[in-house]
């Protein structure tokens, strides 16, 4: 639902010069580290995608790009899955190589995911098949 420009104003100034307690911003970063993705850059495993940002010194849009890149030279560098994301990932088996997610799969063959997926469904490669 939008709200409207006057209601966004309201809430920014009964917000505005408020310190969080304490409690208030532990919560707030509990949140955010269990909803952080893992990172691993070069065999360095990072809580997030932030933290590797800060201890780097390289932007995170510019981590982002190098994590989804498929350009040998960031082979090294990817998302790592942890136990909420395993029900979201679809193990696969290409030429009888079994990838734990389609996004592995992807980065080590180094082809879109649009090819991939393309291939998964097709009869026409019959070694592209997800893993029950």
């Amino acid at each position: 639902m939008a709200v409207s420009e006057e209601t966004r104003n309201k809430i920014k100034k009964a917000h505005l010069g408020k310190e969080l307690s304490d409690s208030t911003k532990k919560k707030m970063r509990l949140a955010h580290s269990e909803s952080a993705k893992k990172v691993s850059i070069e065999s360095t495993v990072y809580p997030s995608l932030a933290e590797a940002s800060r201890q780097l010194g390289i932007k995170e849009n510019a981590l982002r790009y190098r994590l989804k890149s498929m350009s040998k030279k960031f082979s090294e560098w990817y998302y790592l899955s942890d136990d909420r994301d395993l029900g979201k990932a679809k193990p696969v088996s290409i030429d009888n190589c079994y990838y734990p997610s389609i996004n592995m799969a992807r980065k080590f063959l180094k082809i879109s995911s649009t090819a991939l997926l393309y291939r998964l469904s097709s009869d026409k490669y019959p070694e592209y098949k997800y893993v029950s």
